[in-house]
């Protein structure tokens, strides 16, 4: 008889763990389905910028400026979870010298804040931003710190994104290099144009 109790002891805490996991699993889903939704929600504030773009890329540093085109494919993935970017640009005498980054915008519930890496052709490098949408001014503003990002100098970044007007966006990076650098300076700037 006392083995008959052991089955009947082994099936009740049994019975309990499978209770426990599976009120354990709703009440995750419920969480994640919150965290789902605060996503999109942030998701959706960045919806201008899906859909194909032609760019114009300035560059400034103390030579002048340069000037590059390209394209950028902007897509919602992932069941609206992140942006994702496919960036191109090249001189415009040197088309087929192109350079491409993809990158993915997502919304970190956890945070509040939105997080976007960077991946470029050729490198191994990932660079990943913080920022904000800004609904007073319709801008997205991201910072970020890459220490020692030329092997001697750690780059202070920040970018503002204007999303103002549906089919004209434009894009603004500010850098600053220190030691070498005491101010932050306007580096580059894209302006995209939507294309029809």
């Amino acid at each position: 008889m006392r083995w008959l109790s052991s089955i009947g002891g082994t099936r009740n805490s049994a019975i309990c763990v499978v209770a426990l996991t599976y009120l354990t699993l709703i009440a995750s889903n419920r969480a994640d389905e919150a965290e789902y939704a605060r996503i999109r929600a942030a998701m959706n504030k960045l919806g201008p910028l899906v859909g194909t773009w032609n760019t114009v890329v300035r560059f400034f540093d103390k030579e002048g400026v340069t000037e590059e085109v390209g394209t950028y494919t902007v897509s919602r993935v992932l069941d609206n979870t992140y942006l994702e970017f496919i960036m191109e640009r090249h001189k415009k005498e040197n088309p087929e010298r192109n350079r491409k980054i993809i990158s993915y915008v997502t919304f970190n519930p956890k945070s509040n804040q939105y997080d976007t890496t960077y991946f470029y052709a050729r490198s191994a490098l990932r660079v990943t931003e913080t920022g904000e949408y800004d609904d007073a001014t319709n801008e997205f503003r991201t910072t970020c710190f890459i220490p020692l990002e030329d092997g001697v100098n750690d780059e202070t970044v920040r970018t503002i994104t204007s999303l103002k007007e549906p089919n004209k966006i434009l894009y603004r990076h500010y850098s600053r290099r220190s030691p070498k650098e005491t101010s932050e300076r306007m580096d580059l700037e894209i302006a995209l144009t939507r294309a029809h």
